[in-house]
């Protein structure tokens, strides 16, 4: 079925049907409630056909805003959108080992361990806190 008949048809798929094309030969990904046949694209984006390849199968929203990517970006995906997303939660599990959808906690702690860092050293040299390293 080509981008352009599924466009027609506003065919909705299943997180079962979406999680069966995670290759080269057919790689799909969900973005914002739209599923998208990306496969054709794979050589051209310029990121590399491994972060398509390693969203594929699942829902790559999160991973899709956190990028920032260009309006321009954004209205040349119409192209490749085959249908709308069912719905369903994706079991598949990102590089880091964590599951898709848990990169929430590990933006939190990116800004809130060096912040905590800095109130404690702030602490220390005003002498709100005793300096364990002194003698």
């Amino acid at each position: 079925m080509s981008a352009e008949e599924a466009k027609e048809e506003k065919k909705v798929y299943t997180l079962e049907e979406v999680e069966k094309h995670t290759s080269a030969e057919s790689c799909w990904i969900v973005v914002e409630g739209k599923v998208y046949d990306v496969t054709k694209y794979l050589d051209d984006h310029p990121g590399g056909h491994d972060v398509l390849l390693d969203a594929s199968g699942s829902d790559a929203t999160e991973d899709f805003n956190d990028v920032g990517h260009s309006k321009p970006a954004i209205a040349s995906m119409e192209k490749y959108l085959i249908g709308e997303f069912a719905g369903g939660s994706s079991s598949k599990t990102t590089k880091t080992g964590g599951k898709a959808n848990q990169g929430g906690l590990a933006v939190l702690l990116q800004f809130l361990v060096p912040i905590l860092v800095a109130m404690l050293v702030l602490a220390v040299n005003h002498g709100y806190l005793a300096n364990p390293f002194q003698k």
